[in-house]
């Protein structure tokens, strides 16, 4: 039987791999938008940073329930980033078509 304490380190392991997927996504936008728009660009490496700071708080209060905070990230989010670089493949990495 899960005890509640198992249950709430679930969800913040979850919610740490989310940020994970964030970071990864924002860095790579940051990264891909650094030729183009540089306001944009901030925009991303902003918002990375910022759940980099979230992650940082959840990693904080997993450990302080003594258990292992999780390292990846979601299985979603991997599927997601396989699928936009198949589609920039096809369609390219027009940065007009965002707006």
């Amino acid at each position: 039987m899960i005890t509640t304490n198992e249950k709430l380190v679930e969800v913040l392991n979850d919610l740490i791999e989310i940020n994970n997927d964030r970071v990864v996504g924002y860095e790579k936008a940051a990264d891909e938008t650094k030729a183009v728009n540089i306001d944009l660009q901030a925009i991303f490496h902003k918002m990375a940073d910022e759940s980099r700071k979230y992650k940082s708080k959840l990693v904080e209060e997993v450990t302080r329930l003594g258990n292992e905070p999780s390292t990846g990230t979601t299985n979603s989010g991997k599927l997601y980033r396989i699928w936009m670089d198949a589609k920039a493949i096809f369609t390219g990495k027009d940065t007009d078509r965002l707006f």
